[in-house]
């Protein structure tokens, strides 16, 4: 098959002008003149970088430099794309520019890509189907979305960043509501039914740090839900307007970690050693099935 490939590294040469280093596997291939002027140019215009094809790679950013390996596989007419954490070696003013431009691009483009990374925010931007890979078998796949809400078992969940994982037990199942109660922290929570796993079933359960809610910045009182907790701040971290919190519950088997708008948390009133009410949605609380066989 023919792949077009586009490295971590931006791979361009810089005696080489950006025309010929897009044009560069087709010479090699023998392709006509005619035609090799043909595909260069419109690989050129695909990745906006006409007007730089006589010049050096040497004088473009590094956005400039990663096009032009993007348009270097363009040119060979792949039937697969594959990318290698093309936006591993940008900043990142430039990287949301290039995702514009790649999701542009696919849309464009009647072929299959393929890209490898560890940013879970380009595979839920540009993906249409996530695989998680771990230690080379398949974890899991599916809608990009699908698998960030539910992961499989324990593996996938730390896979994708979850850092809430905890041990508990069934309490109930309450089919007529559609809710499971779950013993897990000082009291009884509520989650989507998943009556699997008998009453008394040891289990290890998650939730999302954006299923744990703090009180509202403009209405002041809690969203509904079955389950309130009263927290406790351990640490904060202030991260441009967001801040990543820290905090215990009684009874829970490890931290709880959270997110919050620094406004939300200035209003508050938020620090160590401080208490404050919360609400684990049950939308977001789920059990993780033990030991998921790999998929194929």
């Amino acid at each position: 098959r023919n792949f077009g490939m586009v490295f971590q590294a931006f791979a361009v040469w810089p005696h080489m002008s950006v025309f010929e280093n897009v044009a560069f596997p087709l010479r090699i291939r023998n392709v006509p003149k005619d035609e090799i002027m043909a595909r260069t140019t419109e690989a050129l215009k695909h990745t906006n970088l006409l007007a730089a094809a006589s010049g050096s790679p040497d004088d473009l950013s590094g956005g400039g430099k990663q096009r032009v390996a993007l348009a270097r596989a363009l040119a060979r007419e792949p039937a697969i794309l594959l990318l290698d954490e093309p936006f591993s070696a940008v900043d990142r003013t430039t990287r949301e520019t290039l995702y514009l431009e790649l999701a542009q691009l696919k849309r464009q483009l009647a072929i299959p890509a393929i890209m490898v990374t560890h940013d879970l925010n380009e595979a839920l931007l540009l993906g249409d189907r996530m695989v998680l890979l771990s230690q080379g078998r398949t974890l899991q796949s599916g809608p990009p979305r699908d698998v960030m809400a539910h992961p499989v078992n324990e593996a996938a969940a730390r896979l994708i960043g979850v850092r809430n994982i905890f041990d508990g037990h069934i309490v109930r199942h309450d089919p007529g509501a559609g809710v499971t109660w779950l013993q897990a922290g000082a009291q009884p929570l509520a989650c989507t039914l998943n009556a699997q796993w008998p009453p008394g079933s040891q289990v290890r359960w998650m939730v999302h740090s954006h299923g744990v809610r703090l009180r509202s910045l403009s209405r002041g009182d809690l969203p509904a839900g079955h389950n309130p907790a009263q927290l406790t701040i351990d640490s904060l971290l202030v991260l441009g307007d967001e801040a990543r919190i820290t905090a215990s519950w009684p009874g829970l088997s490890g931290p709880l970690h959270l997110q919050a708008p620094l406004r939300l948390v200035q209003t508050l009133r938020l620090q160590p050693q401080a208490s404050t009410d919360a609400v684990l949605r049950e939308a977001h609380i789920h059990i993780l099935p033990p030991d998921a066989a790999p998929q194929p």
